[in-house]
């Protein structure tokens, strides 16, 4: 079993963005790399159970905010090759991703506010809501487990590395 399909296989997670997963947008994230050996997609549905995880750990309520977090990178294009029509990817993508929800179903303030600031302070727009600032966390700590991930043998090697990665999961509770 795949690391996205033991996330997947956890019930409750799942129902909160089943139909979002069989959306064809969504699905397409899967033909784009992400982080080296990850899709779009796979960096997607562990942003929204990293989310999850966390709403569940402070007590706040979690489905509208995994929903924005599965889509916070529904971008259909290589960052690597094609350019966004908004701009430098860092800054333009959230946008993109945000009017591309928008296509899927309709969005709350909160899920637009979580969608446009998930990469602040490089975009312009400031996290307003906890679920904001708990997608921003949860991209960050996915996207540092990705990245790892390739370079595992060398970091788990390394004692400031694994300390390093033991605070930020201690910090988040994940």
């Amino acid at each position: 079993m795949s690391e996205i399909q033991e996330l997947l296989a956890d019930q409750e997670f799942c129902s909160m963005i089943k139909d979002l997963l069989e959306n064809e947008m969504v699905l397409e994230l899967k033909k784009f790399n992400q982080h080296h050996r990850y899709s779009r997609f796979d960096h997607s549905v562990s942003v929204a159970y990293y989310t999850y995880k966390m709403c569940l750990k402070w007590h706040v309520e979690p489905k509208e905010i995994v929903r924005a977090a599965l889509l916070h990178d529904l971008f259909i294009y290589d960052w690597r090759v094609e350019k966004s029509e908004f701009g430098s990817h860092a800054f333009a993508h959230p946008k993109e991703a945000c009017i591309n929800a928008e296509k899927i179903m309709p969005l709350t303030d909160m899920q637009k506010n979580c969608i446009l600031s998930h990469m602040f302070p490089l975009s312009k727009t400031m996290p307003r809501y906890k679920g904001s600032w708990i997608i921003q966390a949860a991209d960050k700590y996915s996207a540092i487990q990705e990245y790892s991930q390739q370079y595992k043998k060398v970091l788990t090697s390394n004692q400031k590395y694994r300390k390093v990665l033991g605070i930020f999961s201690h910090i988040y509770h994940i």
